[in-house]
């Protein structure tokens, strides 16, 4: 009866593997193209107010006239820990008042549309990752993987300090 639970327990590990190798690019394993409700979900029941565009240029523009600070969280439709963000972090009231007030917050596909070249000129090669620039695309800060609350608390003071204050001045 052991033997039978391994062979089922690495049977499944196979599986899983498969599933997730087959789905990195975005796609279903049944058809092969995105599922529109996956891709409509990004940052759903959310309280940070993402905008979900590819258009960066369009964002550091308004940034500069506010005075705030561009958040990017370049995530994948197949990726759950992007997911988790979204329902743990991005949904707590308090990253979303400071987010809210210091930043603009993106939520960019890194597989669709612009997303891609955006995804090659910031280096991403894994999700999430979160970037913290200014409105001239300067001061970077940059972040991968899931966090608790309270590290990406740490993460989001940081990052808007350091590229509001670039030369570390107080």
């Amino acid at each position: 009866m052991k033997k039978l639970w391994i062979a089922i327990f690495i049977g499944s590990l196979s599986f899983v593997n498969y599933s997730c190798n087959s789905s990195k690019n975005g796609t279903t394993a049944k058809n092969n193209t995105p599922k529109e409700e996956e891709i409509g979900e990004a940052g759903k029941g959310t309280l940070v107010n993402f905008i979900v565009t590819d258009q960066l240029t369009a964002i550091m523009e308004k940034a500069k006239k506010e005075n705030k600070v561009v958040f990017i969280d370049f995530f994948t439709t197949w990726c759950a820990p992007c997911r988790l963000m979204d329902q743990s972090v991005f949904s707590d009231e308090d990253v979303a008042s400071y987010m809210n007030q210091n930043c603009l917050s993106m939520k960019i596909n890194a597989e669709k549309g612009e997303g891609v070249a955006l995804k090659v000129q910031f280096n991403v090669d894994a999700y999430p990752t979160y970037i913290f620039i200014d409105g001239n695309g300067d001061g970077v800060v940059k972040k991968t993987g899931s966090l608790s609350i309270e590290e990406f608390k740490k993460l989001m003071k940081t990052g808007v300090w350091k590229v509001k204050n670039p030369a570390g001045k107080p």
